[in-house]
């Protein structure tokens, strides 16, 4: 008996999302492990970017006192200088995932940047 024509890329299919699962599975181990939040954060990136196949990321955190977002973690990439710099959600595609004109997940392979907000 012969093999479908596609068992090699479905066998690949099958182990990217072995892979992403697990990674999720760890994720909700942290969470119920880490107590320092900004530790967990970067875990949840970290994870984000494994999923996704990128090489970097980056969070935006709104701050409701001052109605901003924040640029609060941040991983690979060369944006270090910019973290917890704050702007208005009405700027940007974090404004704009956060105002729900844009999708929640943003995977950007030519930047190799993952954006995660929620909107309000």
């Amino acid at each position: 008996m012969s093999k479908p024509e596609n068992s090699g890329n479905d066998h690949k299919q099958l182990l990217a999302r072995i892979t992403a699962l697990e990674t999720l599975q760890q994720v909700a181990r942290d969470l119920t492990a880490e107590l320092d939040h900004d530790a967990l954060l970067q875990k949840i990136l970290r994870a984000a970017i494994t999923v996704s196949g990128s090489t970097a990321g980056s969070l935006f955190l709104y701050d409701r006192s001052t109605h901003e977002l924040v640029f609060k973690v941040i991983v690979g990439g060369g944006g270090t200088r910019s973290k917890n710099s704050a702007f208005p959600p009405k700027r940007g595609l974090p404004g704009s995932v956060l105002r729900g004109s844009a999708r929640s997940l943003w995977i950007m392979p030519s930047r190799t940047r993952v954006i995660l907000a929620r909107p309000l």
